[in-house]
């Protein structure tokens, strides 16, 4: 499995995938339904606010990957933010950020960051990523 960043994709090359990355992207907002819309998703990666990056097998897509880029305005501090990985892979899905590490250094970012479920931990764990933080919700 490989991954690439679609940013500089002519239209008719993405064109190819559009039902499977709907679907992905349906499918991550059905988990998530207060987190993500498709018309969202669709609209952040087509504006440029998120990366859309496609794991493929050969030409065949397996999952997606969606990046975030924040720059901190007071520190300068810049990092990729790993907001979504999802579709067919598991934790063999892991190993192929270094791609997007790549690229992040490539735009001079200080590091890459992922936000994701429990599950990620131990297969990011061991690219060398620690766990930091977690994310707490109580709906009211």
């Amino acid at each position: 499995m490989n991954i690439e960043l679609t940013t500089d994709w002519p239209l008719e090359k993405i064109a190819v995938y559009h039902p499977q990355i709907t679907a992905a992207f349906a499918k991550l907002a059905e988990q998530y339904p207060h987190d993500v819309s498709v018309r969202g998703l669709a609209e952040a990666t087509i504006s440029g606010a998120q990366q859309l990056w496609l794991v493929r097998e050969g030409e065949e897509f397996k999952s997606f990957c969606l990046t975030e880029t924040k720059t901190n305005d007071a520190t300068g501090y810049k990092s990729v933010v790993i907001t979504s990985l999802a579709g067919e892979g598991g934790q063999e899905l892991a190993p192929l950020v270094a791609e997007v590490e790549k690229w992040a250094t490539s735009i001079g970012a200080n590091e890459v960051q992922v936000v994701g479920r429990w599950g990620w931990k131990r297969g990011f764990e061991r690219e060398g990523y620690r766990m930091d933080a977690i994310l707490l919700r109580k709906a009211l």
